[in-house]
């Protein structure tokens, strides 16, 4: 759907604050205050929550350039059990599908 509205894409996509509402989900559409010195696109520009996101994007985008992403960041060993754990996990599926065996979890809360 076609709005004629302003959004800001770091506030949309990385922002965790909920102060930039407007420019995330209904978009800006008051034109005659959208320049205008602390009202529009210089009040969020301003503001912490904007100022948070972008921080993040930046930081995603730099990622991507060096590229690395969160596996790399975590400490190979950590890893590598993390990868045991799945696989592990995954190979019970199989069996028990194979086998057409239910799969029964039993929780038990302690507390």
């Amino acid at each position: 759907m076609k709005q004629k509205a302003a959004f800001c894409f770091c506030c949309r996509y990385f922002s965790q604050s909920t102060s930039e509402q407007q420019f995330k989900f209904a978009g800006y559409k008051n034109w005659q205050h959208a320049v205008e010195e602390n009202k529009g696109f210089a009040k969020i520009a301003a503001s912490a929550g904007h100022v948070q996101a972008a921080l993040i994007w930046a930081e995603r985008q730099h990622r991507i350039t060096n590229e690395q992403s969160v596996s790399t960041l975590v400490h190979e060993k950590q890893l590598e059990r993390n990868r045991y754990y799945i696989r592990s996990i995954a190979e019970v599926v199989q069996f028990l599908c194979i086998n057409e065996l239910p799969c029964v979890v039993v929780l038990t809360i302690v507390y």
